[in-house]
């Protein structure tokens, strides 16, 4: 049984994290460690992970701010699982989001990403304001599919929650310009490995916080 990751980059989410981390820590696939790699934040993020109560939680903060994609880099050196998962302090999952991904990988070894389509939100999870595209089944695509299939793939790797890497397929690292952190990675990877991609919208993006940079 190969070992799961989740693991969530934050740089100043007080105003967002604590509804991140419940989403996590109600999913129906439990057997993961929740890493979760504060980017040297100027607010009381760290303090509010720290009040959770969950023996899942490993928390690490950056002694200084390392970017985006130096962040999620972060995110993997410390995570133990063959598989992980990442998704963004601002985010909410649904609550089988990570037993669909974990199931994906097991379709076969040579799965390297599972991808999902994504809706965005503003102040009410349940009121979407823009949606991705979605397939009607699962579907595995590799790197001598489409080019409608790989454009679907870029497009989904624009956005970091919700997307699962194999980590021994994870042969670059991410890059550091911003919107491209993971898409490259991804790209990279289909050389060598295949990709999921899930019908099912597993995770709501909010659109008034980032991650990363203000907005």
């Amino acid at each position: 049984k190969e070992k799961v990751s989740v693991c969530i980059p934050v740089y100043n989410g007080e105003s967002t994290i604590a509804e991140t981390i419940q989403s996590i820590r109600v999913q129906t696939f439990k057997d993961f460690e929740l890493v979760i790699v504060d980017n040297a934040s100027t607010d009381n993020t760290v303090d509010i992970v720290k009040s959770v109560k969950d023996d899942r939680i490993k928390l690490y903060v950056n002694e200084k701010n390392v970017g985006c994609g130096g962040n999620l880099e972060e995110c993997k050196e410390k995570s133990i699982g063959d598989i992980i998962f990442y998704i963004c302090a601002d985010d909410i999952l649904d609550v089988d989001a990570v037993k669909k991904v974990y199931d994906a990988f097991k379709i076969s070894d040579d799965i390297g990403v599972v991808v999902r389509p994504y809706y965005w939100f503003d102040k009410d999870v349940a009121k979407p304001v823009r949606a991705m595209k979605q397939y009607v089944e699962n579907e595995v695509v590799s790197i001598d599919d489409s080019y409608e299939k790989i454009k679907d793939i870029i497009e989904y790797a624009g956005q970091i929650s919700g997307i699962g890497l194999r980590k021994k397929y994870m042969n670059v690292s991410f890059r550091y310009e911003p919107f491209i952190e993971i898409g490259a990675l991804v790209i990279a990877m289909m050389k060598n490995c295949k990709v999921v991609v899930l019908k099912d919208n597993i995770v709501a993006v909010r659109i008034s916080a980032s991650g990363s940079r203000n907005s």
